[in-house]
């Protein structure tokens, strides 16, 4: 099994860095956030996206996606995702 999660808590740079070719997803959008994932598994992604969405909607306070990274509130919220997830 290939490792399906990136976990992280980028420096300013880092996220700019990451969020250079997104457009609709700014650096201080995703700063907003202090935890970051990035789903490191294509095909794990797309069997599950939708069930991910729901679950996320349902059971966090708040998180932000732009494609293949996730934006979690705090550390918590992005490690309880891992529970579910991983």
């Amino acid at each position: 099994m290939s490792q399906r999660f990136v976990v992280a808590t980028p420096s300013l740079k880092q996220v700019r860095d990451l969020t250079y070719d997104i457009d609709s997803m700014s650096a201080i959008d995703l700063m907003k956030n202090s935890s970051i994932l990035v789903i490191a598994d294509p095909t794990y992604y797309i069997i599950n996206e939708l069930e991910i969405a729901n679950w996320c909607n349902s059971s966090l306070t708040a998180w932000s996606q732009k494609g293949m990274i996730l934006a979690f509130m705090n550390d918590e919220e992005r490690n309880l995702f891992l529970m579910r997830w991983a």
